[in-house]
């Protein structure tokens, strides 16, 4: 890969190919990204964990993304070589790997960054991080508790407002509760199911104080007037 020879590139989008291993140039040399690169894509590959290496000399470098590909453990480098990432990245994206705990001491160095996304590894229990004086971002698979509270919050706030719609129901058209040759008294709910909220198929007939409405509640079947 001869990208060194693009003195002014800023930006290189290589994901979603068939890239694998350390990604190196011919005769076993030291692969060489131009130094002005900002963006580095090469997400969704099969690159391992020697890739790493191959990014301490971008000194420009403000965004990497290598999720998707093989990176696994600690990021230990084989060849015993000193992991380094840019000093200058703002965001880290390692998601759909395979990293373990151990692999966030390598972050402590990044004094720049912002946003470092770890989803989907295999991290376990809490995770010790210092990025410095700014704000880190990290995404992690408790975004799942999130989606579950959201839910259930939507969940009750619709309750609410059915109960809230009855209660307008019934002080509009006054005491449902009381049933022509029904025996007793029946939930105002069974009432709006029965009648599909008052669906015009059930009406039968209007009277001198509101329309009259017919439906089978259990195996009783009953009238209804309504004002």
């Amino acid at each position: 890969m001869a990208f060194h020879v693009f003195k002014a590139l800023e930006s290189l989008d290589l994901s979603r190919n068939d890239i694998a291993g350390f990604v190196q140039n011919k005769g076993n040399k030291r692969l060489s990204w131009p130094s002005s690169l900002e963006v580095l894509d090469l997400s969704h590959n099969s690159l391992d964990n020697d890739i790493v290496s191959s990014f301490s000399d971008l000194k420009c470098l403000k965004q990497l993304m290598l999720n998707g590909n093989k990176l696994e453990g600690s990021l230990n480098i084989s060849g015993n070589e000193t992991l380094s990432w840019p000093s200058s990245l703002e965001v880290l994206d390692l998601t759909c790997n395979s990293l373990r705990n151990d692999a966030v001491s390598s972050f402590s160095d990044l004094k720049c960054l912002k946003q470092l996304k770890l989803n989907l590894n295999n991290f376990e229990g809490s995770l010790n991080i210092s990025g410095g004086k700014h704000y880190i971002d990290i995404v992690l698979p408790i975004t799942t508790f999130f989606l579950i509270l959201f839910v259930g919050a939507l969940l009750v706030y619709r309750y609410a407002n059915k109960k809230v719609r009855l209660e307008e129901i019934a002080s509009k058209n006054g005491d449902f509760f009381s049933i022509w040759n029904y025996d007793g008294k029946i939930a105002f709910e069974d009432i709006i199911q029965a009648t599909e909220d008052f669906d015009l198929k059930y009406c039968i007939g209007t009277g001198g104080y509101g329309s009259v409405y017919r439906a089978t509640l259990g195996q009783d079947c009953c009238t209804k007037e309504t004002s």
